[in-house]
């Protein structure tokens, strides 16, 4: 027995449908690089890189070790 599926339509390669959220963030990137909006600078900079830093490695040492107890007479 065939099955029959519609024919789908036909689509262009290497053009992707952009969403809207997506153009937005690529138009706050354009104007941070382009230097149109001031970014941090010194110590927020630097602030904002260690909050990055911090949740990368929060994600990355998800349980890379289990904490153990140990009682009074050094056995765990």
């Amino acid at each position: 027995m065939v099955t029959y599926r519609a024919p789908r339509a036909p689509r262009a390669h290497g053009k992707r449908i952009v969403s809207a959220a997506a153009r937005r963030e690529i138009e706050r990137i354009e104007q941070l690089l382009s230097g149109a909006e001031q970014g941090p600078v010194g110590d927020a900079a630097l602030a904002e890189r260690e909050r990055t830093w911090a949740a990368l490695d929060s994600v990355e040492q998800r349980q890379c070790s289990l904490q153990l107890e140990v009682c009074g007479d050094g056995e765990p």
